[in-house]
């Protein structure tokens, strides 16, 4: 969350602004070991989902009115 604020489509070179990053819980090669393709694809989804949702809350802690 941040980096359009921190570079506009607009803008010619990037300015100042907060970056945030969110990081997915590691899947280890032993646990997509032990799942079929389907159900490594559903837990890969899982976790992307997560880091999504995690993502909007802290841009929506940060600025309410500007991200909705």
């Amino acid at each position: 969350a941040g980096a359009f604020e921190a570079w506009p489509r607009r803008q010619r070179l990037p300015g100042f602004a907060p970056i945030e990053i969110v990081f997915a819980k590691t899947l280890t090669t032993a646990e997509a070991a032990s799942l079929s393709e389907v159900e490594l694809a559903k837990e890969v989804e899982q976790r992307l989902k997560s880091c999504l949702l995690q993502a909007q809350q802290q841009r929506r802690r940060r600025s309410p009115s500007r991200f909705v």
